[in-house]
């Protein structure tokens, strides 16, 4: 039953912010390519992290993973001039820094301008992920399946979107 669910959200479907509605479908869910797509031939999970990190306009990145064509794609949209760059920062963590992110929100070591991008949320960052999303700070979530996008904005209206 969640597969249906899921497709139909993909579409932007349930998203009554027009800012989480741009998000779901040109960000997370969108089938256009970038230039670096082609230069870097990485997988499609990679090239969602590089069009949310280009998205946000992102001004850091702190990174916990150990696989560089994932680094590349969330770095490489970050703007040498800095005054092109926003105040956010993306936390990501992959499927095998659990203890990192279990250090992280045991800290509070997140800011309204953070955005966290968890991977491996159906399984081994599960129980972190359901920490997380019970930090009393966390306004807007996405779960699509098997990674969940954070935002810690206070502008922004509660609400987790599955997609």
């Amino acid at each position: 039953m969640s597969l249906p669910v899921r497709w139909f959200h993909r579409r932007g479907f349930g998203a009554h912010s027009p800012w989480a509605y741009e998000f779901v479908t040109e960000v997370l869910h969108s089938q256009y390519r970038y230039y670096i797509f082609d230069e870097l031939d990485g997988s499609k999970s990679d090239e969602q992290l590089f069009r949310i990190s280009n998205w946000l306009k992102v001004g850091d990145v702190v990174l916990h993973c150990n696989d560089n064509l994932t680094k590349a794609y969330l770095v490489a949209p970050i703007k040498k001039n800095e005054l092109q760059r926003s105040d956010k920062t993306i936390h990501y963590y992959d499927r095998v820094h659990t203890d990192e992110l279990k250090r992280d929100i045991d800290a509070n070591a997140f800011t309204q301008h953070s955005c966290v991008i968890v991977d491996g949320i159906l399984d081994e960052n599960a129980v972190e992920w359901g920490r997380l999303m019970a930090f009393g700070t966390v306004t807007t979530a996405f779960d699509t399946g098997r990674r969940g996008i954070v935002f810690f904005d206070p502008q922004r209206q509660k609400q987790t979107y599955f997609t």
